[in-house]
């Protein structure tokens, strides 16, 4: 395949060997299956030094596939994976843990009790009150939860990890606001506004428009003779 495509002036890429989950010999993600899953399909269908047909990608790029070798599973040695498997561990215990504490969180708020017995429960813990807007994001909060917090009725509970990944945050609705009526007078300035406004920008746009299909040169006689500034 790499004569063939150097005789027709085409790129041939050599990729590590991988695994049908996308991984390579370092359990790593390979960039390309994960843009392009569908390669990584067509590679286990194929015998070894076999080429594929010729297939379109959703972006118009064509391309053909071989493999140059099948290399058959083994069990790796515990030594290679130990700290792999020690790391995959911890994270899932430390998962189940974050779970656990945010239920009984969640359980007991919703039962009534006070947030403040929490400070007293979980040292290094801390109570904020926010009032949120659905068009003004707070920072602080995950977007998931900011998200679903305007889903909740007044007294729901809903947790989520924190942007960084390290804290865990519980959040109750406390109350609904509901917005502010806008009186007819005030809805006609903003209308006369948003008029105004939409027809200034379609007048920039339309001579925008014309200063790109047309030349404009600047003749200081004609514009003379024209202000009867001609001596």
């Amino acid at each position: 395949m790499t004569e063939a495509a150097e005789t027709h002036q085409l790129v041939a890429i050599s990729l590590p060997p991988a695994a049908q989950n996308n991984s390579d010999e370092n359990l790593q993600a390979i960039q390309l299956y994960q843009t392009y899953p569908e390669m990584l399909n067509i590679l286990f269908e194929l015998d070894e030094l076999v080429e594929s047909n010729i297939e379109e990608t959703e972006h118009g790029d064509f391309y053909a596939l071989s493999v140059d070798q099948i290399i058959p599973t083994t069990q790796p040695e515990l030594a290679q994976i130990t700290d792999i498997v020690r790391a995959a561990w911890l994270a899932n215990a430390n998962i189940k843990a974050i779970q656990e504490v945010a239920e009984t969180i969640k359980t007991s708020l919703e039962t009534g009790v006070e947030t403040a017995q929490f400070l007293t429960a979980y040292p290094g813990s801390s109570i904020e009150i926010a009032i949120l807007s659905r068009y003004e994001p707070e920072p602080s909060l995950p977007p998931a939860l900011a998200r679903q917090l305007f889903e909740l009725a007044p007294g729901e509970v809903f947790f989520a990890l924190s942007n960084a990944g390290d804290q865990l945050v519980v959040s109750r609705l406390q109350s609904v606001i509901p917005p502010s009526a806008v009186d007819d007078e005030t809805l006609r300035v903003l209308s006369g506004r948003l008029d105004r406004e939409l027809a200034q920008d379609l007048e920039n746009q339309f001579i925008s428009g014309l200063r790109a299909a047309y030349t404009i040169r600047q003749d200081a006689r004609l514009r003379a003779l024209a202000l009867g500034e001609d001596g």
